[in-house]
């Protein structure tokens, strides 16, 4: 899960400490507090508890955050295209070539739409 990643990032930040390594140490230091600030969440660790639509970081050839939808079977989304996979996966939908399944790295739910003027949104 990513608490124990970022736990085992900052127990080694304190060994380098403890060793002089402090350069080392910062840098470490400066991860785990990226990992903790942007709430990321690992996709292979700890995928969503419900289907939705959420921000999705994928990595292909660089990386990417797009709004993708977790889907807990795939076979049971669309079952020409998904032949004999019920598992959970990631999708999205084109018009011209349907549903396609992504690789997701680190997921968080979608923010809340800003408010227009008047309170709606």
């Amino acid at each position: 899960m990513m608490e124990d990643a970022i736990e085992s990032v900052r127990a080694t930040e304190r060994h380098l400490r403890s060793i002089g390594e402090s350069w080392y140490a910062d840098l470490l230091s400066d991860a785990a507090e990226e990992m903790e600030w942007h709430g990321w969440i690992s996709a292979k660790d700890d995928p969503p508890k419900e289907a939705g639509e959420y921000l999705a970081v994928t990595n292909y050839g660089r990386r990417r955050i797009q709004i993708l939808t977790f889907v807990k079977d795939l076979e049971g989304l669309d079952p020409y295209t998904f032949v004999g996979l019920r598992k959970p996966g990631w999708v999205d939908y084109d018009s011209e070539c349907g549903f396609g399944e992504w690789v997701v790295d680190y997921w968080m739910p979608k923010p809340p739409l800003p408010k227009k003027e008047g309170g709606q949104q």
